[in-house]
């Protein structure tokens, strides 16, 4: 029945050339799946044919969300993010896709295409690699939006890691960037650093919302956890210049550990003593947390309103299960 359906569904897709806007949700497992009926087999016979059959001419949005049935961190071979985006490569008026549910799956397909449209790409509750991710950001021209939030994802760190470098290629026009990385577990058997060194060069940015592995200059990961390398808790020199609004987004994980809740407020205060003379443009920031320590977050809400107050900064304090976003 679910199979009929797909086909039913994918019969009408492919005999609809002129369409504009695709928005489908759909539970995959095994090889059910809708996109095996649209995306061209991984055999030397098919690889000119065109996904869909007529390659979207003049698809402009494409939003899909997937379920999967399957054990974690596995997919059917149609439901794979990265065989996805190889087909989606060649569309040519692609300019939004907004993809929910996402994962990786073994072997590896390396992202390759030449997205010339593509400005805005929303992606939320993937367990996609994070290279993956960056094949994604180098195959695309110009992006003006980047969202990505993982739902969880277990990354090994057998070497210093740089995180998302293909950031870098849109230094001049992306605009605006939500990177949510709560959920991954950086992990390693020896002492690694983490840095976000793409960040300070995007100066195009208007608006970001980061959590707090993108907030400090590097992090060393130490067994299954990942703590500031220095000590010094500065957001500020990491930023770009032309920052107008950051949204800092914070887990509390252990809500009866005091020292964590200690480094958040020491990046509030080291952002307060840098903000005037390294974020001139910045006029609002909103903390964003969940889990634990409302009593001791809200005491200080205000606290913290007056201090970026008096900077000429809107201040306010959200709690997730309150954010839409």
């Amino acid at each position: 029945m679910v199979s009929e359906y797909w086909y039913g569904l994918a019969t009408i897709i492919r005999q609809s050339p002129n369409i504009q806007h695709v928005c489908v949700v759909s539970v995959e497992s095994g090889d059910l799946s809708l996109w095996n009926y649209l995306i061209p087999p991984d055999e030397p016979t098919h690889k000119d044919k065109k996904i869909a059959g007529h390659g979207f001419p003049r698809l402009h949005t494409l939003v899909l969300q997937i379920h999967m049935k399957e054990d974690y961190g596995s997919a059917p071979s149609g439901a794979s993010f990265s065989r996805m985006c190889c087909s989606l490569g060649s569309v040519p008026g692609l300019a939004r896709l907004h993809a929910s549910g996402v994962v990786s799956s073994p072997p590896p397909v390396l992202i390759h295409g030449d997205f010339k449209s593509l400005r805005h790409i929303e992606i939320t509750e993937c367990t996609t690699v994070l290279d993956q991710v960056d094949q994604l950001l180098e195959a695309c021209n110009d992006l003006e939006h980047f969202a990505c939030q993982w739902a969880f994802l277990d990354c090994s760190i057998d070497c210093p890691m740089d995180v998302l470098p293909g950031l870098l290629k849109h230094k001049e026009t992306l605009v605006t960037l939500h990177l949510d990385l709560r959920e991954v577990r950086f992990f390693s058997d020896l002492h690694h650093e983490i840095r976000f060194s793409s960040l300070p060069r995007l100066t195009a940015i208007r608006e970001a919302k980061l959590d707090y592995t993108c907030l400090l200059d590097d992090y060393i990961v130490y067994s299954n956890s990942a703590v500031p390398s220095k000590g010094l808790h500065r957001t500020a020199p990491i930023l770009p210049a032309s920052l107008e609004h950051l949204t800092m987004l914070l887990t509390f994980r252990w809500p009866h550990d005091d020292s964590e809740y200690v480094d958040h407020l020491l990046v509030l205060y080291q952002l307060v003593k840098d903000v005037a003379d390294l974020l001139p443009r910045l006029r609002e920031v909103v903390v964003q947390y969940k889990n634990g320590k409302d009593d001791e977050v809200a005491s200080s809400a205000s606290a913290w309103a007056e201090r970026f107050n008096g900077l000429g900064i809107r201040f306010s304090l959200v709690k997730e299960a309150d954010s839409l976003t």
